[in-house]
């Protein structure tokens, strides 16, 4: 009975096989299917989280912001001593550095004095020596920083004198000027309606990486997107959404050969993950964005003017060509592939077709369109009369 009582309990017999069976039967339900479906998908995933891991850690320089103008050509010349002006910038709180992209060809680059001019507050300064010739980035730091402000910005206007030796440089930037932009001030008096580009960092160089920035980009996000919507819904879609998604996907492959009965077919399946793919990444980056069309603005313009000039919507013979042949006309692509002959018999289908030719190739959807043919009609008919006025003399000095 002692001994009994005393000797070390045997485990039911089998009981040693329930764990793995355990174990098999949960990794079946995780991972079933073709097992080189998933050996395959766990080392392409592995690859692409170390890869995007490196680049979320690597150190990046700090920016406070910009003025979201790209440096894309030479727009402004400024010659010595001449002061260029870039009216009414919003520059963030904390600005100790302003960037230019500036060319001063085969010449050494001057020294460069800077005056930044917040509304309501005081002037402040900066200089920068000069340095070596050719295209490249002119940091000038400030006196001071920018002080904080409630909005977390100032407008200010910008300007950039360079020194009185040497011959003229280059400012870089765009030649777009829209309706809220203004143009860009040389000297006292001439306008130049280009844009500059403009980069605002902090005085002391600083290196961030984008994962310890990642918050902040998620609450900027979010900002333009429905009230509801805060940074906790990048998060969860970026590491929640996205990575469940990529899952089903992989499980839905490696069982796409079990011969069993299914209660919804596969390509529904398919479909499902798909619009939820892109359902995704169209929620964290937005859609094209939309905005009116400028060639049919433009053309419905021209065809309100020469309309109301000819007193007829047709056009001369009542027919126009245009003859595109293959091979040749395109010069983004080998296109057309055959011989395109376009016609139209008045000034409007002329327009239609200009503004057609933006969806077709994918810059514009049809809103786009749509209003800029509506703006252009009425653009065109209120210069139309703008101008009788001016030839009848109604219209003063």
């Amino acid at each position: 009975m002692n001994a009994t009582i005393g000797a070390p309990r045997q485990a039911p017999a089998g009981a040693e096989a329930v764990a793995p069976q355990r174990a098999r039967r949960w990794s079946a339900r995780l991972v079933p299917g073709d097992r080189m479906v998933w050996w395959a998908a766990g080392v392409v995933g592995l690859a692409g989280a170390v890869v995007l891991l490196v680049a979320l850690l690597q150190p990046r320089e700090l920016f406070l912001g910009s003025n979201s103008v790209a440096a894309r050509a030479d727009v402004v010349q400024i010659r010595p001593g001449v002061r260029m002006c870039v009216l009414r910038q919003r520059v963030p709180d904390g600005t100790g550095r302003i960037r230019f992209k500036i060319d001063s060809q085969t010449r050494a680059q001057p020294a460069y004095r800077v005056t930044v001019r917040p509304a309501g507050g005081p002037a402040i300064s900066g200089r920068v020596a000069g340095s070596a010739a050719g295209f490249r980035s002119i940091d000038v730091p400030l006196e001071r920083p920018l002080p904080d402000t409630a909005r977390g910005f100032a407008f200010a206007d910008i300007c950039l004198t360079p020194s009185d030796t040497g011959g003229p440089v280059f400012a870089w930037g765009t030649n777009q000027l829209s309706d809220t932009d203004h143009p860009v001030r040389l000297g006292r008096h001439k306008d130049v309606p280009n844009r500059v580009a403009l980069w605002f960092l902090p005085k002391t160089p600083q290196e961030r990486s984008i994962l310890g920035q990642l918050g902040t980009v998620f609450e900027r996000a979010s900002i333009f997107r429905p009230r509801f919507v805060g940074p906790w819904t990048f998060w969860l879609v970026l590491f929640g959404v996205f990575p469940f998604l990529c899952y089903a996907g992989v499980r839905l492959i490696a069982r796409a050969d079990e011969p069993r009965a299914r209660r919804v077919p596969l390509p529904v399946w398919v479909a499902l993950i798909g619009f939820g793919v892109a359902i995704t990444w169209s929620f964290v980056t937005p859609a094209f964005p939309g905005y009116t069309s400028g060639h049919s603005t433009f053309s419905r313009a021209a065809a309100e003017v020469l309309t109301h000039f000819t007193g007829s919507p047709y056009v001369p013979d009542g027919l126009g060509e245009f003859h595109a042949r293959a091979h040749e006309y395109l010069r983004s692509e080998d296109g057309p592939s055959v011989d395109v002959t376009l016609q139209w018999a008045t000034w409007y289908d002329a327009a239609d077709l200009a503004g057609q030719s933006r969806l077709w190739g994918g810059i514009h959807v049809s809103a786009d369109d749509f209003m800029g043919r509506i703006t252009g009609s009425e653009v065109g008919i209120l210069a139309f009369d703008r101008a009788e006025q001016y030839f009848a003399g109604q219209v003063g000095p």
